[in-house]
């Protein structure tokens, strides 16, 4: 059975006197005690320490967990910058990069998001789809991406 950590880098889970780097230790902590992997939240509700960057924290000072998105919000981010983020952390991570995706719920986990990121929240399940796809496209070393809402034309000097 693998069991991960959910890491909590809200400051409202931290006590006055702790400091967000020890998350790092944490997942030290968790990585020799067994767990088979770290997680983090993505949100921009709330002080926290940013997902991505916690990760690139991790990479380097684990061996073995894998490294994990719970859930990642695509809409938050530029697609072809985030791509580029997440193709790094893999590498830096020696392929230990788990990625889950979300597209936000109702109520105030979800459309406030997509009002703070200037996005759409209609058609967002469309959004996401297409952003994966062109993650795929890059990833894979694809030319161009052309769909509804997202466009990326490779540069070739």
């Amino acid at each position: 059975m693998d069991i991960g950590v959910l890491l909590p880098t809200g400051a409202a889970q931290w006590g006055p006197d702790d400091d967000p780097r020890d998350l790092v230790a944490l997942g030290r902590r968790a990585e020799r005690a067994g767990f088979s992997s770290l997680f983090v939240n993505d949100t921009l509700i709330g002080p926290r320490v940013e997902a991505l960057t916690m990760l690139a924290a991790l990479a380097p000072a684990t061996d073995a967990v894998t490294l994990g998105t719970a859930a990642l919000l695509p809409h938050l981010r530029r697609p072809v910058q985030t791509a580029q983020a997440l193709a790094s952390l893999d590498l830096l991570s020696g392929g230990r990069l788990a990625v889950a995706v979300g597209a936000g719920f109702p109520g105030r986990f979800g459309q406030p998001l997509y009002a703070l990121s200037e996005v759409p929240w209609a058609r967002r399940f469309a959004r996401l789809d297409e952003t994966v796809a062109l993650w795929r496209t890059l990833w894979g070393g694809g030319g161009s991406f052309h769909g509804e809402f997202l466009r990326f034309t490779a540069y070739r000097p």
